[in-house]
């Protein structure tokens, strides 16, 4: 019986000890988060402005490093221009540091696209392990618009799941989609995602940059807590 509990022990703190290390950083790759785009290259001739109403102008670059899948397919559209042919939208790419820049006119209101799927092969990204994607904005500027929509659509080359987020206030920010919200999400299978984009709907004058765009993993701080508990109650019980 005392033979039997020792085991149970040394079964029990093992598995702790391996949770605590998981927990100060000793992770797999396939744990860690994902870079789909940090804006650090580019294979095309940028800046790129549209100045003509209900046009969309796109730009397919390939080989790119530090872009999840390789590719970067990007589509900017001027929807509205209280003075065509003055009113204008401007986006650009910034490889050092690494931003991604979109401004606009007074009076100009765009959607920006981007899309990333190895060039239509499909990325085989497995996201199972991850709870999220996030956007890091370095700045933020309404214009005369309330808010930032931005939806974030993900897919497995079946079915497809989305969110809907909106930038609420000035400055440097993060948005944080969180796949437990993403409609359709149920249908995914997250372990061979095919593809993700981005679509921002910009209002009058809305000025934006963004430095990076990631998948999150759960916070080490949650697993260094389930770490603690676990050592916490094996001393209790062995007490």
């Amino acid at each position: 019986m005392r033979s039997d509990v020792l085991v149970r022990g040394v079964q029990l703190s093992v598995a702790t000890t391996v949770l605590s290390l998981t927990a100060i950083g000793f992770v797999s790759d396939a744990e860690a988060s994902i870079i789909i785009d940090d804006f650090s290259d580019v294979q095309a001739s940028w800046p790129l402005t549209a100045d003509t109403v209900g046009n969309t102008l796109t730009v397919n670059e390939s080989g790119l490093n530090n872009v999840f899948g390789g590719t970067r397919q990007t589509d900017v559209t001027l929807t509205s221009a209280g003075f065509p042919g003055l009113d204008d939208l401007r986006i650009n790419i910034f490889v050092m540091p690494g931003l991604f820049d979109y401004s606009s006119t007074s009076e100009a209101s765009g959607q920006l696209g981007l899309l990333y799927d190895a060039g239509g092969a499909g990325l085989n990204g497995d996201f199972s392990n991850q709870i999220g994607l996030n956007i890091d904005f370095l700045a933020f500027d309404f214009g005369s618009a309330a808010n930032l929509p931005i939806t974030a659509t993900i897919s497995d080359g079946m079915n497809s799941a989305s969110l809907t987020l909106a930038l609420t206030s000035v400055g440097a920010q993060s948005a944080f989609f969180d796949f437990n919200d993403f409609a359709g999400i149920g249908s995914i299978d997250l372990s061979s995602i095919s593809s993700v984009s981005f679509d921002f709907d910009a209002g009058l004058g809305a000025d934006f940059r963004m430095s990076q765009i990631n998948t999150v993993i759960p916070a080490p701080g949650a697993l260094a807590l389930l770490g603690i508990a676990g050592l916490l109650g094996m001393r209790r019980r062995r007490a």
